[in-house]
């Protein structure tokens, strides 16, 4: 899973799953730096799950 977020302040933009990033189109007007995160690892599936839920709302 890779994370588009704002490097000023956190904010997460986009969590695109693996099989998803090739058909991932960045349409945000700003530059936005990129974290990657295992999402077969077990230990990372609930972070994964979440992330997917509340990426781009504001909570």
């Amino acid at each position: 899973m890779r994370l588009l977020f704002n490097p000023a302040d956190g904010e997460i933009f986009y969590a695109i799953r693996d099989a998803d990033w090739f058909w991932f189109a960045h349409t945000t007007n700003i530059p936005l730096a990129e974290f990657d995160i295992d999402e077969v690892a077990p230990e990372n599936k609930d972070i994964c799950m979440d992330l997917r839920r509340v990426a781009g709302r504001l909570i």
